[in-house]
């Protein structure tokens, strides 16, 4: 028997697994994506303060072009504005955000 891995191959799980993400770019327009969002707790990035909860969603290497440091993004009637953004895993980026 065939495990789930090879039946839904890791790109294709945030498909079916995600949560849709509303990405708003400057000029206008939204395009809505797939990814994971979460909140995650990592050093601030201009003083090394360690438990700083940074808003995350974790994206596949292809939706992570989608994102700017200009463009916004909604999820649950939240939105955000895209700080950074950093390799995460084999085909995934880690999308830092800031309310």
């Amino acid at each position: 028997m065939a495990s789930f891995s090879l039946d839904f191959p890791d790109d294709e799980i945030l498909d079916i697994l995600g949560d849709d993400i509303r990405v708003f770019n400057p000029g206008g327009g939204f395009t809505i994506i797939k990814g994971e969002f979460e909140h995650k707790y990592m050093e601030d990035e201009l003083g090394d303060v360690v438990g700083i909860r940074y808003p995350t969603i974790v994206v596949n290497d292809s939706d992570a072009v989608l994102f700017g440091k200009k463009y916004k993004v909604e999820f649950a009637d939240e939105v955000y504005k895209v700080l950074n953004s950093t390799p995460y895993d084999v085909g995934k980026t880690l999308i830092i955000m800031r309310s």
